[in-house]
């Protein structure tokens, strides 16, 4: 687990941050009254997320009022998850409902992890009300339309990568000679070599044989 040291290294950064992450959920939230609602059904609880690459902790706590989050670490947090970041995206992008294979750790509760991600995916926030606010009603859900594209395009692109990187693998494995192949395709070059020069050499007498004497 990652030391008070690491937590704290750039504590004033942390916790900037942290306030401007709890800002920025708790105003999505308020775009997706239903995962707001579900989300409060969890007040009481939290969920410690500790990053390797790169080293960092966040803790959220879910209340009645939304979500809090804090720089440190709680040993009294329902569960708590650490890992490489590429571990998380997978896990909420991929709807993975497992983490065998997956390089996070996990411990606590199981099943609040996976009721926290399934939360997630499902969210159906109103990506256009926040720009409607911005820009007003006529340019706002054009400006959402093409903000949100690249979005779901990157969603689609991180379910299928895996996919195509495992076909991929698997017909290059099948292309891919083993040892014993490339022993045979050896053997058969030093043999081809040897009878190419058996046979030159059989040319050579022939042509001398058949040449007129001097």
């Amino acid at each position: 687990m990652m030391s008070a040291a690491q937590q704290n290294a750039y504590p004033t950064v942390s916790v900037a941050l942290c306030h401007l992450l709890e800002r920025l959920l708790n105003r999505l939230l308020r775009y997706d009254p239903a995962t707001e609602h579900q989300l409060r059904q969890l007040a009481g609880k939290a969920i410690t997320l500790s990053l390797t690459e790169p080293n960092a902790v966040v803790t959220l706590y879910f209340t009645e009022a939304g979500v809090c989050v804090s720089p440190l670490y709680d040993p009294a947090a329902a569960c708590s998850l650490e890992g490489p970041s590429r571990g998380f995206w997978a896990l909420l992008l991929n709807g993975q409902r497992s983490l065998a294979g997956s390089p996070l750790r996990l411990s606590g509760e199981t099943g609040f992890l996976f009721q926290l991600t399934h939360l997630v995916q499902q969210a159906e926030f109103d990506w256009e009300a926040p720009w409607v606010e911005l820009l007003g009603v006529e340019l706002g859900p054009l400006a959402a339309r093409a903000a949100r594209f690249p979005l779901d395009q990157g969603r689609h692109f991180a379910r299928r990568a895996p996919h195509f990187i495992e076909r991929w693998l698997t017909q290059e494995l099948a292309l891919t000679p083993d040892a014993h192949a490339l022993s045979q395709f050896a053997e058969a070059v030093d043999q081809l070599r040897d009878d190419t020069a058996r046979l030159a050499a059989r040319v050579q007498r022939l042509q001398q044989a058949i040449a007129p004497a001097p």
